[in-house]
Parts: C-alpha cells; sequence; structure tokens
C-alpha cells in the first residue's frame, strides 16, 4: 500500500466516522469524550466544534487537555476549543504540547473560560 493509498483510505474513514457523528446528540458526543471514547480518525473534535458551544464542551474539551491523553488526540482537542473560544491567535500545540509554560497556558484558558461560562463544575 502506497501512502497515497493510505491517506485516501484514512480520509475516506475519517469522512464516515465524521458525518456518523455529526448525526449524534452533542450531549452523547460530549459523554464519550468524558468517557475515553474519542473515536479512531479524531472525527470527533470538529463534530464537537461544528455543534456544541463553549457552555456545553468548554470544560470538558479543557479537562482533556489537562490529562495524560496522547499528543495527537490533545492536538485536536485544541483545535475544537480554540474554536469554540474564538480563538484563532492562538496554536492548537500551544495547548497541547510538552513544552514549558504548557500549565500556564491552560490555566488563562481557565480563566477564560471561567469568565465567559461560569466556574468549573
Amino acid at each position: 500500500m502506497t501512502y497515497d493509498t493510505w491517506q485516501d483510505s484514512w480520509e475516506a474513514f475519517a469522512a464516515k466516522e465524521r458525518k456518523t457523528l455529526l448525526d449524534c446528540r452533542v450531549e452523547d458526543l460530549l459523554a464519550d469524550i468524558r468517557s475515553g471514547r474519542f473515536g479512531q480518525y479524531y472525527a470527533i473534535w470538529p463534530a464537537v466544534a461544528e455543534r456544541a458551544t463553549l457552555e456545553q464542551a468548554g470544560w470538558t474539551l479543557l479537562a482533556v487537555l489537562e490529562s495524560n491523553a496522547e499528543y495527537l488526540l490533545r492536538y485536536h482537542c485544541a483545535v475544537a476549543l480554540l474554536s469554540l473560544l474564538g480563538d484563532g491567535d492562538t496554536a492548537p500545540v500551544d495547548l497541547s504540547g510538552s513544552h514549558d509554560g504548557l500549565r500556564d497556558r491552560l490555566a488563562d484558558v481557565s480563566r477564560v473560560i471561567a469568565a465567559v461560562i461560569g466556574p468549573r463544575p
């Protein structure tokens, strides 16, 4: 299998997963995330970003970013959270990487979420 063939297959399966997830209720998507069920193709993150509000998903997404989940999961989660925050200036890696200052950046995001939607439940 060539890289192009593999990539085409990956994209087809990801599109199918995303379509399935877009048909789910937002509450079910967030319950899956809280339970560690993220899917196989990172499609849950754009589905949440497209359908949820910051009030619905903010604290759940931040919890993933604060977790020990694998980097790519946290990266795609950061893309979704930044979308819900309307933050086009922050790079997703700033909230998901393993760099100095990560905890401070996440604390800043936590304060922003709390200011917009109230304290963490």
